[in-house]
């Protein structure tokens, strides 16, 4: 089964408006930055990546943060959140072949 950037993007987009306990309605688009925009943290971002691992069916690396770009050492947008999930979704499709 494929899964669609629509349905990955959805899944993020819930996965955030879960974790979100003050303001629960706010607007999320793929220019929001959950750190930046929506107050949540990096603690957060793990919290978020089980439940999208859930959502996914697939597991999201420990090591990995999607709230956070370690190497350019700033917080993702959710664009590029799901940007990084179809990367890791591919790349997981392409690893059972």
């Amino acid at each position: 089964m494929t899964t669609t950037r629509d349905k990955v993007l959805r899944c993020v987009v819930d996965s955030i408006r879960d974790m979100m306990t003050e303001n629960p309605d706010a607007s999320i688009e793929e220019t929001t930055d959950p750190i930046q925009n929506l107050g949540l943290d990096s603690f957060d971002g793990v919290a978020c990546a089980c439940s999208m691992s859930d959502r996914l069916g697939f597991d999201i690396p420990a090591e990995l943060n999607p709230f956070v770009d370690d190497k350019k050492g700033r917080s993702r947008c959710v664009q590029e959140i799901v940007d990084l999930l179809c990367a890791l979704l591919k790349k997981k499709a392409g690893d059972s072949h």
